[in-house]
């Protein structure tokens, strides 16, 4: 699988938990893979984690790629309390679904491995 990396500004605490890689709804999937978590009884925001823990327990490779796509946060689209609201329930749903052990395992290890497709070469 390979995530899309999106640029989500500078909020610290999500660059902490690498959601602009985990949580990313850029994605390009097998789709045997998609259909196996679509099985899974899903609600909300729940999908990105859900297919980030199939690939994890299942030993599929996962790569991510630096894009240039910019996520605007919801604060900014829709007013600073509505945006916040849908963070933190888009946030909680997340975590409901997969427990504080699979987060920290998501957050700690899966998804590290950046592609590159082109290398620098200087003279």
């Amino acid at each position: 699988m390979l995530l899309l990396q999106v640029q989500d500004g500078n909020n610290i605490i999500d660059k902490l938990l690498r959601k602009e890689v985990l949580f990313t709804g850029f994605r390009i999937i097998k789709t045997a893979d998609l259909q196996k978590v679509f099985g899974k009884k899903l609600t909300g925001y729940q999908l990105e984690a859900a297919i980030n823990q199939y690939m994890f327990e299942n030993r599929k490779r996962v790569f991510y790629l630096k894009t240039n796509i910019l996520n605007v946060h919801k604060s900014n689209k829709w007013g600073f309390i509505n945006g916040y609201l849908s963070s933190f329930s888009m946030e909680f749903s997340i975590f409901s679904y997969l427990g504080i052990k699979k987060y920290l395992s998501q957050v700690l290890y899966f998804g590290k491995n950046e592609l590159i497709l082109f290398k620098d070469h200087k003279n």
